[in-house]
């Protein structure tokens, strides 16, 4: 026998009853943490206390009160530890009638597709943000929202804008956004240029799932900014800044990443904005990404996707270390590992490091003149911020052309120890490498760099 405790609309009874008797409500399935909606304010909150016939809500303007359970509707309930699944959105007979984790209700189904997300995803994320990341005292929020358009237009009219604009010709509305120094994730309600966004149609239970993976994103990783989409949950853009001690360092790589509506059976579609430039083996210019964990390139099973534990954070992050992170990518091609420690794959290594530190400053600059809307403003400001490192990189390949080969690490120990280490430079740059660094690459970032009104380093 249990005791329970009745609630309706006119008085609060208690009564006790056999368990056998009692089935779990399906509209009030409240839990501490749930994230839920108001059906009378449109706001969102999270449970932080079941009093009885009430739930304490702490809402997404951090004010808290008693609801009455008829009032709220829950949004997520997440269950602590997860088991493989059998996924499939095409086959509704796979869901079983339990799984509250990733089965939706046809109202649920019937709100997303209303454009609810319209009114609910922004203040959902906003709260989630709050919570995830403490940020009371930032102006603004973990995860933006662009609501309005015209504050975006006023906003762009008073910043100091460079004589050189950037991606001036598409007709869409810029994208704006505001990365904080606790996130590195932003979700916006307008879609640009998606390489994927024709790709499908949004997967009626993307829902859950895209929530999901917006949560494991609400952290600050070092170098990589991600966005999502109110209008298309299952897409989302990555930007990953090249780390520094490797020939990538302060470059960009944009990569754009799907949902595919059997996942998380499956791992996700990612397509790598290439703009044209073969610069590493595991990344071609026609967008294919060659990575275990994606089921494109043969690895591990520890590197492989596992349903239930793999993850789009574990994606992003593999991007950035086990591609652009290794400092010799030439032993990626397949069966070139069995060069390393031999003359001819040392010297191989170095030829293909320093063609790859070529393309790889021309896709820099490529992408600043032309940034994806989502990124402009953290591209914009990155480059202002590091343009000195190409800059000296440059002035040491012109000291270098004029010395002789003998006096070539007298030079680098001189003066450039470190701009050295930054582009993990080999120790003799060949002159078919220092050539079109003088002649053609540091000629265009010095007129960029004039173009913005930017002075060189001394």
């Amino acid at each position: 026998m249990v005791k329970v405790k009745w609630c309706n609309d006119n008085n609060s009874t208690e009564e006790e009853v056999s368990c056998y008797d009692l089935i779990e409500h399906e509209e009030y399935k409240f839990r501490l943490g749930s994230v839920v909606l108001s059906l009378s304010k449109y706001d969102v909150g999270e449970v932080v206390e079941l009093c009885g016939d009430k739930i304490k809500v702490t809402w997404s303007d951090h004010t808290t009160s008693e609801e009455k359970y008829d009032t709220l509707n829950v949004f997520d309930s997440e269950d602590e530890e997860e088991e493989e699944v059998d996924y499939n959105y095409e086959d509704e007979e796979n869901y079983e009638d339990g799984d509250e984790e990733y089965d939706i209700n046809d109202e649920d189904i019937d709100q997303f597709s209303a454009g609810f997300l319209d009114h609910f995803i922004p203040r959902a994320m906003d709260l989630l943000g709050s919570f995830w990341n403490s940020t009371s005292n930032e102006t603004q929020d973990p995860v933006t929202h662009v609501q309005e358009e015209n504050n975006v237009q006023e906003e762009e009219k008073q910043e100091d804008n460079p004589p050189h604009q950037e991606d001036t010709t598409s007709s869409h509305t810029e994208l704006e956004q505001s990365f904080t120094e606790e996130s590195s994730f932003v979700v916006l309600d307008e879609i640009h240029d998606h390489h994927f966004i024709g790709f499908q149609d949004p997967p009626p239970k993307i829902g859950r799932v895209a929530m999901k993976e917006w949560k494991s994103l609400q952290t600050k990783l070092p170098n990589i900014y991600i966005t999502s989409y109110t209008s298309r949950m299952d897409l989302m853009k990555v930007l990953i800044i090249g780390s520094q001690n490797t020939i990538f360092n302060n470059s960009y790589f944009v990569f754009h990443i799907c949902l595919p509506p059997e996942y998380p059976n499956v791992p996700p579609k990612v397509f790598y904005q290439s703009g044209g430039y073969k610069l590493h083996p595991n990344l071609y210019d026609d967008g294919n990404v060659c990575l275990s964990l994606l089921g494109t390139w043969v690895g591990d099973s520890v590197e492989s996707w596992t349903p239930g534990k793999s993850n789009i954070l574990q994606v992003v992050l593999s991007l950035q270390g086990l591609i652009l992170g290794v400092k010799e990518p030439y032993y990626l091609e397949a069966g070139y590992d069995k060069q390393k420690g031999t003359k001819q794959g040392a010297a191989s290594s170095a030829i293909y490091n320093e063609k790859s530190l070529i393309l790889s400053l021309k896709r820099m600059l490529q992408l600043y003149q032309h940034p994806p809307p989502e990124f402009r403003l953290i591209i914009k400001k990155h480059f202002q911020e590091h343009y000195e490192d190409p800059l000296n990189l440059f002035s040491l390949c012109e000291k270098l052309l004029e010395t002789p080969d003998h006096q070539a690490q007298a030079i680098i120990k001189q003066k450039y120890k470190d701009i050295v280490t930054k582009y993990f430079l080999m120790e003799a740059p060949s002159r078919g490498f220092l050539i079109p660094m003088v002649k053609d690459l540091k000629e265009k970032f010095e007129e960029e760099i004039n173009k913005s009104k930017m002075n060189p380093p001394k």
